[in-house]
């Protein structure tokens, strides 16, 4: 085992492709794959925010599986040191490490690329692809009074604003059998700031 940071340490050396790390605020464990030269987490963040955070299934213990909600201001402060969240180029870069063609387009993109399947865990029965590790987890989102639960839906956040003020973010929809082309597909879209969102760190 060596340290990463000062915040986290790693079962893995600094050549892997996959490991896990603490984040020592929380004692929360975490895993990581490598994705070209990024190294991304696998689960999506459930750092318990005092404040702008979403918990709306706590109840039903949904943050366990899927992590929490937060609005892109807190968003932006939640990642454990030496970490960060990812910004749009950086997750362009990532899509385009998986073969999308036009990682910079608005909306549904890497369609015929199978870049969505490529970022889920399971494979799709019909278009085999093997998985890239960033094992999406459907968290849901909230917006405007809207509550989309977990467990079909992803949103995740970018750090980065559009000219509109909005926030770039990453949709994504779980595939299922039978579903033919559903879910290949990763939506860049500008999302109200105060809405809240899934959040993935990117290593520093």
């Amino acid at each position: 085992m060596i340290y990463l940071s000062n915040s986290l340490y790693c079962q893995s050396d600094d050549t892997a492709e996959r490991g896990t790390f603490i984040d020592k605020i929380e004692n929360q464990e975490y895993g990581w794959e490598r994705i070209g030269d990024q190294i991304w987490m696998t689960e999506n963040l459930n750092y318990e925010a005092p404040f702008r955070m979403r918990n709306m299934y706590r109840q039903e213990g949904y943050y366990m599986e899927y992590g929490r909600l937060y609005d892109w201001y807190i968003a932006n402060k939640v990642c454990p040191a030496g970490w960060h969240l990812p910004s749009d180029m950086e997750w362009q870069k990532m899509e385009r490490f998986l073969g999308m063609a036009n990682p910079e387009d608005v909306g549904g993109r890497g369609g015929d690329d199978y870049v969505g399947f490529k970022l889920q865990s399971e494979l799709n029965e019909i278009h085999p692809v093997e998985s890239s590790g960033f094992d999406a987890q459907f968290g849901g989102e909230f917006y405007y009074q809207t509550e989309i639960p977990p467990g079909n839906k992803g949103s995740w956040w970018t750090s980065t604003l559009n000219e509109s003020g909005d926030a770039w973010t990453r949709g994504l929809t779980k595939m299922k059998p039978g579903s033919g082309n559903s879910g290949s597909t990763v939506e860049r879209v500008g999302r109200n700031v105060s809405s809240y969102r899934s959040v993935r760190c990117l290593k520093d």
